[in-house]
Protein backbone atom coordinates (compact mmCIF):
# COMPACT_ATOMS: atom_id res chain seq x y z
CA UNK A 1 0.00 0.00 0.00
CA UNK A 2 3.07 2.09 1.01
CA UNK A 3 4.23 1.53 -2.68
CA UNK A 4 1.17 2.18 -4.52
CA UNK A 5 0.90 5.55 -2.38
CA UNK A 6 4.06 6.74 -3.54
CA UNK A 7 3.66 6.14 -6.73
CA UNK A 8 0.54 8.36 -6.64
CA UNK A 9 2.47 11.03 -5.06
CA UNK A 10 5.51 11.28 -7.41
CA UNK A 11 2.28 11.26 -10.35
CA UNK A 12 1.04 14.14 -9.09
CA UNK A 13 4.39 15.83 -8.23
CA UNK A 14 5.66 15.00 -11.75
CA UNK A 15 2.84 17.84 -12.79
CA UNK A 16 4.49 20.27 -10.87
CA UNK A 17 8.16 19.51 -11.89
CA UNK A 18 10.24 20.18 -14.88
CA UNK A 19 10.91 18.00 -17.74
CA UNK A 20 14.24 17.55 -16.68
CA UNK A 21 13.00 16.18 -12.88
CA UNK A 22 10.51 13.70 -14.25
CA UNK A 23 13.39 12.01 -16.38
CA UNK A 24 15.83 12.50 -13.90
CA UNK A 25 14.47 12.13 -10.99
CA UNK A 26 10.52 10.51 -10.98
CA UNK A 27 11.30 8.33 -14.09
CA UNK A 28 14.15 6.35 -12.13
CA UNK A 29 11.94 5.99 -9.38
CA UNK A 30 8.96 4.60 -11.08
CA UNK A 31 10.97 2.51 -13.17
CA UNK A 32 13.22 1.19 -10.17
CA UNK A 33 9.27 -0.54 -8.99
CA UNK A 34 9.72 -2.75 -11.67
CA UNK A 35 11.16 -5.13 -9.75
CA UNK A 36 8.83 -5.22 -7.10
CA UNK A 37 7.22 -8.73 -6.13
CA UNK A 38 3.78 -7.43 -6.19
CA UNK A 39 2.53 -7.05 -9.63
CA UNK A 40 -0.21 -4.05 -9.02
CA UNK A 41 3.01 -2.12 -7.55
CA UNK A 42 4.82 -2.81 -11.24
CA UNK A 43 1.34 -2.55 -13.02
CA UNK A 44 0.71 0.91 -11.16
CA UNK A 45 4.63 1.69 -12.12
CA UNK A 46 4.35 0.76 -15.48
CA UNK A 47 1.03 3.16 -15.80
CA UNK A 48 3.08 6.00 -13.83
CA UNK A 49 6.37 6.17 -16.59
CA UNK A 50 3.60 6.14 -18.95
CA UNK A 51 1.84 9.18 -17.93
CA UNK A 52 4.92 10.61 -17.30
CA UNK A 53 6.35 10.00 -20.44
CA UNK A 54 3.37 11.41 -21.88
CA UNK A 55 3.79 14.55 -20.39
CA UNK A 56 6.83 15.42 -21.69
CA UNK A 57 6.61 18.19 -24.33
CA UNK A 58 6.95 17.46 -28.19
CA UNK A 59 9.42 20.59 -28.32
CA UNK A 60 11.29 19.36 -25.08
CA UNK A 61 15.35 19.14 -25.60
CA UNK A 62 16.52 16.10 -24.51
CA UNK A 63 20.06 16.94 -22.41
CA UNK A 64 23.25 15.16 -23.81
CA UNK A 65 22.76 12.58 -20.87
CA UNK A 66 19.18 11.44 -21.98
CA UNK A 67 19.88 11.12 -25.99
CA UNK A 68 18.99 8.10 -25.61
CA UNK A 69 17.27 7.30 -22.98
CA UNK A 70 14.19 5.72 -24.48
CA UNK A 71 16.16 2.95 -26.54
CA UNK A 72 18.90 2.19 -23.74
CA UNK A 73 16.76 3.01 -20.57
CA UNK A 74 12.75 2.81 -20.83
CA UNK A 75 12.06 0.43 -23.76
CA UNK A 76 14.75 -2.34 -22.21
CA UNK A 77 13.11 -2.12 -18.64
CA UNK A 78 9.62 -2.14 -19.95
CA UNK A 79 10.48 -5.10 -21.88
CA UNK A 80 12.52 -6.99 -18.98
CA UNK A 81 9.23 -6.31 -17.06
CA UNK A 82 6.49 -7.43 -19.47
CA UNK A 83 8.04 -10.68 -20.92
CA UNK A 84 6.57 -13.39 -19.55
CA UNK A 85 8.53 -15.57 -16.77
CA UNK A 86 7.21 -18.97 -16.22
CA UNK A 87 4.14 -18.43 -14.72
CA UNK A 88 5.49 -15.76 -12.41
CA UNK A 89 4.12 -12.98 -14.05
CA UNK A 90 0.88 -11.20 -12.94
CA UNK A 91 -2.06 -10.64 -15.44
CA UNK A 92 -2.33 -7.30 -13.79
CA UNK A 93 0.88 -6.39 -15.47
CA UNK A 94 0.34 -7.49 -19.22
CA UNK A 95 -3.27 -6.15 -19.28
CA UNK A 96 -1.69 -3.01 -18.39
CA UNK A 97 1.18 -3.30 -20.69
CA UNK A 98 -1.12 -4.19 -23.93
CA UNK A 99 -3.79 -1.47 -22.70
CA UNK A 100 -0.89 1.20 -23.41
CA UNK A 101 0.95 -0.59 -25.84
CA UNK A 102 -0.13 2.36 -28.56
CA UNK A 103 0.75 5.19 -26.05
CA UNK A 104 4.60 3.19 -25.55
CA UNK A 105 4.90 3.03 -29.54
CA UNK A 106 4.21 7.01 -29.51
CA UNK A 107 6.28 7.95 -27.19
CA UNK A 108 9.25 5.73 -28.21
CA UNK A 109 8.66 7.95 -31.45
CA UNK A 110 8.44 11.19 -29.65
CA UNK A 111 11.80 10.33 -27.47
CA UNK A 112 13.75 9.16 -30.27
CA UNK A 113 12.41 12.33 -32.42
CA UNK A 114 13.48 14.89 -29.42
CA UNK A 115 16.71 12.36 -29.09
CA UNK A 116 17.04 13.30 -32.88
CA UNK A 117 16.72 16.78 -32.23
CA UNK A 118 18.96 17.39 -29.30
Amino acid sequence: LLKLSAIEMFNLLAKEVSEEDRLQIILPFLISLFKDQTGQVQANALQGVITLLKSIQNNYQLSPTDFKIFQKYIAPEIWSLVRYKSGKQDDIVQLTFVSNIGDIAEIGQKMIELGLRS
